[in-house]
């Protein structure tokens, strides 16, 4: 590791100097935005963008001395024939992998016809929004040194502007194209520096290094919600972690792709490794695999590391999408460290770790023991609780959002305490191995039997999966609050014992306050020494304020009684109504728990669940339409009480997912002559 560590170190040297020129790639194409939006209306000065980039002249690595601006990089680089005359090597580098990136944008003459529209990759178009993309353009210029923040501006800028308006290869963005040619470009800059090169290979190759784990096993393990989002937030993090080293701490490659399984990076391949790549790896998979064992995971998640083949053309994604992920599994030095000394039963969410490991003292353990979990997956619901709490005292949108939402099973059910768990998924197994995206055509001429099929491009299989995770975030964003319609309201309860209470309550934890023989969801807030609702309160009257109103002057407490176990009393809080306050329309009733493309889950009340399914219906048909015959789709929907224990409507719902999908071959017994229209071939 040594003498891997001390190569690795070359990057680290010249980071900053690679990561500049990187934005060079990022931004090669730039200009193909100003005709697409000057036709939408927009007013676009070129010269404040370029000047911006003008401003920035990264050393060429091994060098000290001031070169090219990144704006001449850009200008001289994004036309090969000219790039290659180039005396600097980045140049000369640009010029090659914007030539390679065309094998996601193939030029034909028989392209179709201009469009002004932007097209996903299964076809459905739409108009981009130019303002908020010149915004946002010019917000990613003022941040040019802080690589997230640029990147995070020139994405919601370069996804409203296409790298070519013909035709079908519209749905190929400036930010697919930008982000294609900068991921090669900087996997090969990272072995020019590696490799101590003068310049660039004569003939540059590429490998995807993929860190695969099965993510869907590892989230299915969680008994409640909280645990499951804490499970799937800690999963990425700790591959926003990986993304951070392998980009930025050793800037090798960028990441291409990323579902629950894991992530896949596009990396050199060096000079006299083998077909397995073993020198990369022995070059990095210590790095990674520490990294993930000290990240939030904290270990409970050893992930496979695995390299494909050299390509020229980097095509190779969906070769290391074919290895079935492996099984969930800890590491076993992890393991060791955990169960020495501790004679406890194991956590019942992780299943891997004693019940109150982890805890800084005494009273911490016992509460996490208690709750039969580890003090890891304690604080995992903990912290999602918290932030819940203090979201009410924020300001900006953005900031409420974690309170304008629902955490709690109680806030989800109706009137009548029903709720219903939605689940879907798409069948993208032929569409991730490339099959199915040979199936849409660039070119369709029948009178010339002229077919040119489109290439699986890891920038195309990414988008592929991206296109049906935005599918189920827009079902999340606009068709939920769609059909539910109406927000519902919140009580924070002003407590006079806070300090008694701060001795017997965990901070943001749930508690049940009996009133009039019913129980009454809360949650404690620490801080502010009051009891913040957490249960639907139309089901307990016609408004908040008859609740309010009714609420005795002393409450009794309870600690939530699990499954097969009976509550128990905690102590008694006395209200002060006069300094309790009700949030009106504070949140929509719902829970989004997943949007993969493969497992989507979402809770709303039962009432509205028919309704729900049949939006999901009508905007498959509309967005999906042209490829509705290979990529199915599937909706599941399961009925429950509130009291039901919720790991069983889970089990549920996984077991709906886990539905295969039916398959049937048809014999094509007559070709028809087709018409293109709008880009689409169809009969006449």
């Amino acid at each position: 590791m040594s003498g891997g560590s001390n190569i690795l170190d070359r990057l680290v040297k010249e980071r900053e100097n690679i990561l500049l020129a990187e934005m060079a790639a990022w931004f090669h194409d730039w200009q193909k935005c100003i005709p697409f939006w000057r036709k939408h209306g927009a007013e676009l000065n070129p010269g404040n963008i370029a000047s911006k980039l003008d401003a920035y002249r990264p050393p060429l690595p091994g060098s000290t001395n001031a070169s090219l601006s990144l704006k001449e990089i850009v200008e001289q680089g994004r036309n090969p024939s000219q790039a290659k005359k180039s005396p600097d090597w980045r140049v000369r580098l640009l010029g090659i992998c914007h030539d390679k990136a065309h094998f996601d944008k193939p030029e034909f003459q028989e392209l179709g016809q201009q469009s002004d529209l932007i097209s996903t990759v299964f076809g459905f178009e739409t108009p981009p929004d130019v303002n908020i993309a010149l915004e946002e353009l010019v917000l990613a210029t003022q941040h040019l040194t802080d690589r997230s923040q640029y990147r995070r501006h020139l994405k919601k800028a370069f996804i409203q502007a296409v790298g070519d308006t013909r035709r079908p290869i519209n749905e190929v963005t400036l930010w697919d194209w930008g982000g294609a040619s900068a991921g090669l470009w900087k996997a090969v800059a990272s072995q020019i520096v590696l490799e101590s090169l003068s310049e660039e290979p004569a003939q540059p190759y590429w490998r995807m290094l993929s860190i695969r784990f099965d993510g869907l096993q590892f989230l299915e393990q969680a008994p409640t919600i909280s645990d499951l989002i804490g499970r799937h937030a800690a999963l990425q993090a700790a591959l926003d972690g990986v993304r951070y080293l392998l980009e930025i701490e050793y800037p090798l490659g960028n990441e291409v792709y990323r579902d629950e399984n894991g992530s896949v990076f596009v990396v050199p391949a060096l000079t006299g490794d083998d077909a397995e790549g073993n020198r990369l790896r022995g070059l990095v998979e210590g790095l990674i695999l520490e990294h993930l064992r000290q990240s939030e995971l904290g270990g409970e998640l050893r992930p496979a590391i695995y390299i494909t083949e050299a390509d020229k053309q980097a095509a190779v994604l969906h070769k290391a999408l074919e290895i079935p992920p492996p099984p969930v599994a800890p590491f076993q030095d992890s393991v060791a460290c955990w169960w020495r000394g501790e004679p406890a039963d194991i956590c019942t969410v992780c299943g891997v770790r004693p019940q109150g490991w982890g805890a800084p003292n005494e009273y911490q353990k016992q509460k996490a023991q208690q709750r039969n979990v580890c003090y890891v997956c304690l604080q995992r619901r903990g912290r999602r609780s918290q932030i819940w709490a203090h979201a009410r005292h924020k300001t900006t949108s953005e900031e409420r959002s974690p309170w304008e939402q629902s955490i709690w099973l109680d806030e989800i059910a109706d009137e009548y305490g029903r709720l219903a768990l939605i689940v879907g998924k798409f069948d993208l197994s032929q569409w991730l191995n490339g099959k199915m995206i040979r199936t849409l055509l660039v070119v369709c001429d029948p009178s010339q039997n002229t077919y040119e099929s489109k290439n699986p491009s890891f920038a195309r299989i990414q988008r592929v999966w991206r296109t049906t995770q935005v599918f189920w975030q827009t079902v999340t964003s606009e068709d939920i609050p769609a059909v539910i319609q109406s927000k519902w309201d919140r009580i924070a309860i002003a407590i006079e014992n806070g300090d008694e209470l701060q001795q017997h309550l965990g901070d943001y934890h749930a508690y049940e306050a009996e009133i009039n023989g019913r129980r009454l969801t809360v949650v404690w807030d620490s801080e502010a020494k009051v009891l913040l609702t957490a249960e639907n309160i139309l089901s307990w009257g016609e408004n908040s304020q008859k609740l309010l109103d009714d609420l005795p002057d002393r409450l009794s407490l309870y600690e939530p009684g699990g499954y097969g176990q009976r509550r128990g009393f905690l102590c008694h809080a006395h209200i002060d109504k006069n300094r309790s306050q009700i949030f009106r329309d504070a949140y929509v009733p719902t829970m989004t728990l997943l949007t993969e493309p493969n497992a989507f889950m979402a809770l709303i009340p039962a009432s509205a669940a028919l309704e729900l399914a049949t939006k999901i219906k009508q905007r498959y048909e509309l967005e999906m339409s042209k490829v509705c015959n290979r990529l199915p789709l599937f909706i599941g929907t399961i009925f429950f009480d509130r009291r039901q224990p919720l790991f069983s409507a889970l089990d549920a719902g996984r077991r709906l997912l886990k539905v295969s999908f039916s398959s049937k071959e048809c014999e094509v017994i007559q070709n028809r002559a087709c018409t293109q229209q709008n880009g689409d071939f169809l009969p006449s």
